[in-house]
């Protein structure tokens, strides 16, 4: 059974989590270890200095783990799966070797699953938009307008981009996780294999199509977010293109462009992803046969829906409930 925290319930067990700290480590270093009944799973947090911070998790989930996260204010955010896959309602679901770029700025609602009986492992950078502004625009006379994107005011939707790890990002993001230093040169270290890891990132963000100097106006943006919530919220029944740029005000063209890139999916494809997502979180929870959720979510052919769920997950659904109720008490 899916076990659903707020945003707040999950940061109070945290903080209230025992505090591992082992030898050598500073005082803006963290070690994690949360509840045995979640399993196994550890975070590891390092501020370099205000406004810039590293952290590794690394989670092995007894079972499925829903947080339900509000609109918010969202700092720059780089963030890298080294390994497994977890639900994201709002962007799409992580898997191992992608990266994600947020921006500064407004971050919607959506519930991040975090799936059982598999390691995830993340490294993150949150970085303030007056550290990143000093670190790259020290001495500029004009701040890059890519650069002005990422560091809009908290009162905008934030910019996001979704992409592949590159084989120079896995080798530093491998070094980072495996770093054979402590104490001072721990620090030094790690905040080196940060600055370039934010260096490589941000030469993807300058080479990608949905770089930030060719967004949307903000009206549109809000529009695109509107057309996005209402696909969530008839995932069953949810209207065609058509219908939905006439709910949303916008002209077809524009909503599928826009969709596209500010989400990096297409409309049709994020909604066959979120059902996909909704057929995963049913095999894990009820006791409903595989034909019939494949009915549920709109696929009439089993073998059809076995092959898309598995192009996406990487397991078949039937081992993935024989698993599941193998593991209920």
């Amino acid at each position: 059974m899916t076990i659903i925290l707020s945003r707040q319930e999950h940061r109070d067990i945290i903080n209230s989590a025992h505090e591992v700290k082992p030898q050598h480590t500073g005082e803006l270093e963290r070690y994690i270890d949360y509840p045995e009944h979640l399993g196994h799973a550890y975070r590891y947090n390092i501020e370099f200095r205000p406004g810039f911070e590293l952290g590794i998790k690394d989670w092995h989930f007894s079972q499925p783990l829903m947080v339900k996260q509000p609109e918010r204010e969202h700092p720059i955010e780089l963030s890298f799966c080294l390994s497994g896959n977890q639900g994201d309602s709002a962007f799409g679901q992580k898997s191992s070797g992608s990266s994600r770029l947020f921006g500064n700025g407004i971050c919607p609602q959506g519930d991040l699953t975090y799936f059982p009986n598999q390691q995830i492992l993340k490294v993150d950078l949150h970085i303030e938009p007056d550290v990143l502004e000093a670190l790259l625009c020290q001495g500029c006379n004009l701040i890059p307008e890519t650069i002005q994107t990422l560091l809009r005011d908290r009162s905008e939707w934030l910019y996001f981009m979704s992409g592949k790890t590159t084989p120079g990002m896995e080798l530093v993001l491998r070094q980072i996780v495996n770093c054979p230093y402590q104490s001072y040169l721990k620090r030094l270290y790690l905040e080196s294999k940060a600055l370039e890891l934010l260096s490589l990132q941000l030469e993807e963000i300058f080479n990608s199509p949905y770089n930030p100097s060719k967004q949307l106006n903000l009206s549109d943006q809000d529009c695109i977010h509107h057309a996005r919530d209402i696909l969530d919220k008839h995932l069953q029944q949810a209207p065609t293109l058509r219908e939905l740029a006439c709910q949303v005000g916008l002209n077809e063209e524009k909503l599928k462009k826009g969709f596209e890139q500010m989400f990096q999916t297409t409309p049709f494809q994020y909604l066959r992803d979120r059902r996909l997502e909704q057929a995963q979180q049913l095999l894990l929870d009820t006791e409903q046969s595989i034909e019939e959720v494949a009915r549920m979510i709109g696929y009439a052919n089993r073998s059809k829906f076995a092959a898309a769920f598995r192009k996406k997950f990487g397991v078949n659904p039937k081992s993935l409930q024989l698993h599941s109720r193998h593991k209920k008490p």
